[in-house]
């Protein structure tokens, strides 16, 4: 450190060691300097975190296997929250007084991965993420677990058999993984398990103004838009865009393959 940087330092300090005089502490002087240095850094640092975390990214644990096979149970996602603008369900504790949402020039596509909030967890509180399916005015339906958008039937190309809780498998019944096109040049794994469940074979939905129609990969295995206690997803309800695994510690261990992954890439 050179004069001058010592100079500014001193000034710096000067508040702090006039206190530590008033208290007659002038002993402890260094190993106190040192303190606050440390405690300014740390403050700082806990400071930058709030900020981005705020604004940027955020990380999602995901507690189900409604996303297999991409996501797994023990994964954490990190969610840009400025790709679709700001809403308050971007904040903390959903503070800001914001209405709709702002700087937003981006909306939500097909085959996007979103984190949000449904109209009925806006008071408890919960997140969900799921995959879009349906724009606002789309009309979709699902006959024997295939998806249909606006009358047209979308691809599929069968991939592999899984067992039950096995690797990209944590349902507790064998599953058939296959990759499913929706027309929007995005291709994805998806899991289907019985042509004949509920969910695998509904009446058709329209999509209305503003909404998105949400929907896990994990489909004999995901509360989603399908359901009417779950409903289409309000713009304004939406968190941020989910674009890679944190970190994952799924099926017991660590998993050094899986950090910071692109969940965003077709496969």
């Amino acid at each position: 450190m050179n004069n001058k940087q010592t100079s500014k330092k001193k000034n710096k300090d000067e508040w702090f060691i006039n206190f530590i005089k008033k208290q007659g502490w002038e002993r402890y002087e260094k190993s106190l300097l040192v303190v606050k240095d440390w405690t300014t850094t740390i403050v700082y640092a806990l400071l930058l975190a709030v900020v981005f975390k705020t604004f940027f990214y955020e990380n999602f644990k995901i507690p189900s296997g409604s996303m297999n096979p991409l996501l797994l149970n023990g994964d954490r996602v990190l969610v840009n929250k400025f790709h679709y603008g700001y809403s308050k369900f971007s904040f903390p504790f959903d503070l800001m007084p914001i209405k709709e949402r702002v700087l937003s020039n981006r909306k939500p596509q097909r085959g996007d991965i979103i984190v949000f909030k449904t109209k009925e967890s806006e008071k408890t509180g919960v997140y969900y993420i799921k995959r879009v399916i349906g724009l606002p005015n789309d009309r979709i339906q699902v006959k024997n677990n295939q998806l249909y958008i606006n009358g047209k039937v979308l691809d599929y190309k069968f991939v592999a058999s899984l067992d039950a809780n096995s690797q990209y498998n944590h349902n507790y019944f064998n599953s058939n993984s296959y990759i499913e096109n929706n027309g929007n040049n995005k291709t994805y794994n998806v899991l289907i398990s019985d042509i004949n469940s509920i969910s695998g074979n509904t009446a058709e939905y329209v999509v209305p103004e503003g909404e998105y129609f949400c929907m896990g990969d994990n489909r004999d295995n995901s509360k989603d838009s399908r359901f009417p206690d779950f409903g289409t997803i309000p713009f304004r309800n939406i968190v941020g865009k989910a674009e890679r695994i944190f970190f994952s510690t799924a099926n017991g261990g660590f998993n050094f393959d899986r950090i910071f992954k692109n969940i965003n890439e077709n496969k």
